[in-house]
């Protein structure tokens, strides 16, 4: 799942994220579990990309009122997980939250109006606000402290990113963009019409909503006016859940929900509550939240309906962990928590003081091999009086890094790991901290673990299926899960040094030889339970007739993957339609 708060990798925290042009397997993995959002939504089991997959409780779930932190009016919620979160509100006002509390947090210094958050991972995140000349302040999140980054002459209204090197921000007539080292001015309205909200569905694709209708398109470096205006009135709100599935929301006398179908935006609902935030989880299981008068409504796939409402306050920002568990924020430091009756809902209180603690980590010895489970650390969070933050850090991956947000995600979850500091070439820091070797080659082997952990399988497999690979080889486990769900295969013995061993005659496996990107896509698609046929050709160098052509195509169809643009060595333009070339026989790399 997308959403304005669901980016394909921007997945709690590592949510879900998006593509990198070098599509190493780092973020094959991070593909991987946005395959498995978007395969698992499709069947109503999962309802937040950005959100933790929970189940849903048997018991009854409502809306229910906190306790208030502040008597500030709050604008806008960002959860990156259960247990670490984020709301902002007017004269500065940030309140953090650790699993157990809401607290106000001293990390930012401003008076600013706080509008909009957005955070990228526990430690990287976003803030934009009004000041007090009329203007607009992006304030940025190093883990430590919130300090002011960029500022316009305007007002700023929404922020939204893919990746740490690309974020966009929307305000009065203008989109402004961080490519990693510098904002700059991407886009001005020409007839001066306020930008509201802001929505990336990948590193090429944006849409932004505003003011009589406005609707802009962001496709391949440029933003153009989508015409005609799917409405004449103001959009407040803009939500994404797939690329092909989209919302736009905002009133005047009665609310209009419009949708995108992946080729035009219709009107598609309309309704007397009025309505200007929208946050949708599933084909049947949505949300809309309106201001004045309060108002919650519950979409079930056919319409929106009112539900019970707390609280009789301005109502500005939702935002959904999963089908049981979300927030709203509002005025005079309104808190609801969307919860079951059963479970005591958490408390509120304002003398914690936000302050981030850091979990010890559990290190083990580099194999001779230089596999990957050579050190695994893991990053554990627990709920306590102050939040907990992932301590993993390689020493060769700093935060300049391409692949940096992708490698502390996945680290942090034990799904990849590190090699312990002192070999050839790897000095220690004074930390101590280990080194990922991004630029190494992943194996089969490598691979296999990295799927089967990103995907959440964890049974204990019996038997041996391949000739190579024992019950105490280093990857059983994980080869074993991955081929009793048919997901990878080996290779029949019978070839050089590959001998068949009768009665079984088991096939080799081949744990040590380099996985291709071609591999990768088939690996990752079959995991992920993608079944369709793909039409059409994305690659230049994957035609229908490639043995890769499907598991390839079904991803990018899905915006998981990516490929290079042409004009390289070796891999001219064709026009008209001078497609990427994917290269699935190139080695994919750790970083």
């Amino acid at each position: 799942m997308i959403g304005r708060r669901a980016t394909l990798v921007h997945n709690a925290p590592c949510r879900q994220s998006a593509r990198a042009m070098r599509l190493a397997i780092t973020l094959f993995a991070l593909a991987l579990t946005t395959a498995f959002f978007i395969a698992k939504t499709a069947h109503g089991e999962l309802y937040s990309g950005r959100g933790q997959s929970l189940p849903s409780s048997s018991a009854t779930l409502r809306w229910q009122l906190m306790n208030p932190v502040t008597g500030m009016n709050l604008r806008d919620v960002h959860m990156v997980s259960p247990t670490d979160g984020w709301a902002v509100g007017d004269g500065g006002t940030l309140l953090h939250y650790n699993g157990t509390a809401w607290s106000p947090s001293s990390s930012i210094s401003t008076t600013d109006t706080l509008v909009d958050v957005f955070m990228l991972s526990p430690t990287n995140g976003y803030i934009v606000g009004w000041n007090n000349n009329a203007g607009g302040d992006v304030f940025h999140y190093n883990g430590i402290t919130w300090r002011l980054e960029f500022n316009s002459t305007v007002t700023l209204n929404r922020v939204d990113a893919t990746g740490p090197n690309d974020v966009w921000v929307s305000g009065l007539a203008r989109i402004y963009h961080w490519n990693g080292a510098q904002w700059t001015l991407s886009y001005t309205q020409s007839s001066g019409e306020n930008i509201f909200a802001i929505q990336m569905v990948s590193t090429t694709e944006g849409w932004a909503t505003g003011a009589l209708g406005l609707t802009l398109h962001y496709l391949n470096g440029t933003w153009s006016a989508y015409t005609p205006r799917p409405v004449s009135n103001t959009l407040y709100d803009l939500f994404f859940r797939l690329p092909d599935d989209g919302w736009s929301i905002g009133f005047t006398s009665t609310t209009y929900i419009v949708r995108y179908d992946g080729a035009q935006w219709t009107r598609a609902y309309t309704s007397t509550y009025p309505l200007d935030r929208i946050f949708i989880l599933s084909p049947t299981d949505g949300w809309a939240t309106g201001s004045v008068p309060s108002t919650i409504t519950h979409y079930d796939g056919t319409g929106f309906t009112p539900v019970d409402n707390p609280t009789n306050q301005s109502l500005h920002g939702i935002y959904m962990l999963s089908a049981s568990d979300g927030w709203i924020v509002g005025d005079a430091g309104t808190m609801l928590h969307y919860t079951d009756d059963g479970t005591p809902s958490a408390t509120s209180t304002g003398t914690a003081t936000g302050t981030a603690t850091t979990q010890p980590t559990e290190t083990g010895t580099a194999s001779p091999t230089g596999t990957a489970t050579a050190l695994m650390t893991t990053a554990t969070a627990t709920a306590s009086a102050t939040p907990q933050a992932c301590s993993i850090q390689f020493t060769d991956v700093p935060p300049s890094s391409t692949f940096y947000s992708y490698v502390q995600c996945l680290a942090c979850r034990g799904i990849m790991s590190g090699y312990e500091c002192g070999g050839t070439g790897e000095p220690c820091d004074g930390q101590n901290n280990p080194y990922f070797r991004p630029g190494y080659n992943i194996t089969r082997g490598q691979l296999s673990k990295i799927v089967s952990n990103a995907a959440g399988f964890n049974d204990t497999p019996s038997g041996q299926s391949f000739e190579d690979v024992a019950p105490n080889s280093t990857f059983y486990l994980y080869i074993e899960r991955m081929t009793s769900r048919g997901v990878m295969g080996g290779y029949p013995c019978g070839g050089a040094g590959e001998p068949c061993n009768p009665p079984m005659n088991r096939p080799y496996f081949r744990p040590q030889n380099n996985a291709t990107r071609g591999q990768i896509s088939k690996i990752v698609s079959n995991a992920a339970g993608f079944n369709d046929t793909p039409a059409g050709q994305s690659f230049e160098d994957v035609a229908p007739s490639n043995p890769f052509y499907i598991w390839i195509g079904r991803l990018a169809g899905r915006n998981i993957m990516g490929g290079y643009p042409c004009g390289g060595a070796g891999e001219p333009c064709n026009p008209p339609l001078n497609r990427p070339y994917f290269r699935p026989q190139n080695n994919a790399t750790r970083g």
